[in-house]
């Protein structure tokens, strides 16, 4: 979360759970990238605020219903 608030950044696409978690909990827009071993137990449509794609053309998608 504190390298998303240096950065300025309104959004993070990340593969890690945590890192997602953290930055949505902070107020920044978090997508969980892909299907690995290590998130693939992460909800789709988690109560803490994370949105998962797949690929990037679901990031695409993800982020522009964001912004509207």
């Amino acid at each position: 979360m504190q390298l998303c608030e240096l950065a300025g950044a309104v959004a993070l696409v990340d593969d890690s759970p945590t890192y997602c978690q953290q930055c949505a909990a902070g107020g920044v827009a978090a997508v969980l990238f892909g299907r690995y071993g290590w998130n693939e137990e992460h909800p789709t449509e988690a109560a803490d605020g994370v949105r998962r794609a797949s690929n990037w053309a679901e990031v695409s998608r993800v982020l522009t219903s964001l912004a509207v």
